[in-house]
């Protein structure tokens, strides 16, 4: 949340308690945006595109369509209610705590490492914060 230059005193508390109703309040200053937009504006569809992958794979690996959709829909729910409970724990460290060393998780995770599926993730939301600053300036 950012504040225009004509804002008064008492507006932050009021669009703060009017934004806390439908999500969470982020203060940045307003050139962030379009980062901010590159993570939350399109990071359902990054989770919604590791479904898909998940789905395929599943599929791939013998599971019927209706039950790897079920299962992904699942571990994803899961997933989030987790990180989202253990707010004060790393990503990082949660992945770490369900990886076994030389197990099935660290084999599927080798397979991204040699990808490099975290750092094209990292680079497609600083291409969708560029993107923000091209429509910004007109294109």
């Amino acid at each position: 949340m950012t504040l225009s230059a004509g804002a008064e005193r008492g507006d932050d508390a009021l669009a703060r308690r009017l934004l806390s109703a439908v999500g969470n309040v982020v203060d940045l200053e307003e050139e962030l945006f379009d980062a901010f937009t590159g993570v939350a504006g399109s990071g359902p569809a990054y989770v919604f595109a590791l479904a898909e992958g998940m789905i395929a794979g599943a599929r791939e690996a013998g599971i019927p369509e209706g039950e790897a959709d079920r299962i992904v829909r699942g571990v994803i729910a899961g997933s989030a209610a987790l990180l989202s409970e253990a707010s004060g724990t790393r990503p990082a460290d949660l992945r770490a705590a369900v990886t076994s060393k030389g197990g099935t998780t660290a084999a599927a995770l080798a397979v991204w490492e040699e990808a490099g599926v975290v750092e094209a993730i990292a680079r497609a939301i600083v291409a969708a914060r560029d993107r923000g600053r091209e429509l910004d300036a007109g294109g």
